[in-house]
Order: C-alpha cells, then sequence, then structure tokens
C-alpha cells in the first residue's frame, strides 16, 4: 500500500512539472511547484490544479 502511495506522489509531482513547463510558466515557478509537491503533496497538488486554471485564463486574456 505504501509503494501504491509513493508512486502516485511522484507520479503525480511528475506530471504537475511538465505540464506547468509546457504551460510556459518559467523555471523557477515549475522547480517551486515541483519541490512544493515533493514536501507537502497534500496542499500543493490541489492548489496547483486550481492555479492552473486561473492561469490559462490569464493566458488566454493576454496577462500572462
Amino acid at each position: 500500500m505504501y509503494a501504491v502511495i509513493v508512486l502516485v506522489v511522484v507520479g503525480s509531482t511528475i506530471w504537475m512539472g511538465f505540464d506547468a513547463y509546457h504551460a510556459g510558466r518559467s523555471w523557477g515557478s515549475v522547480i517551486g511547484w515541483v519541490v512544493g509537491a515533493l514536501l507537502v503533496w497534500i496542499v500543493a497538488f490541489p492548489w496547483y490544479l486550481v492555479d492552473r486554471k486561473r492561469f490559462a485564463k490569464a493566458v488566454d486574456k493576454g496577462w500572462e
């Protein structure tokens, strides 16, 4: 069971890093999200998902 939890955390963190990079975020932001997810995944991952939608809307409107 422990291995499944570790796999979910590491896998979603890797996805988050690639997603943030391909969304056009700076390297500092990408590294911050990945480190944050590795340290406090239960907070950082849901926060990223909410922020991801906000960032996409800002890019669509030309704010970023």
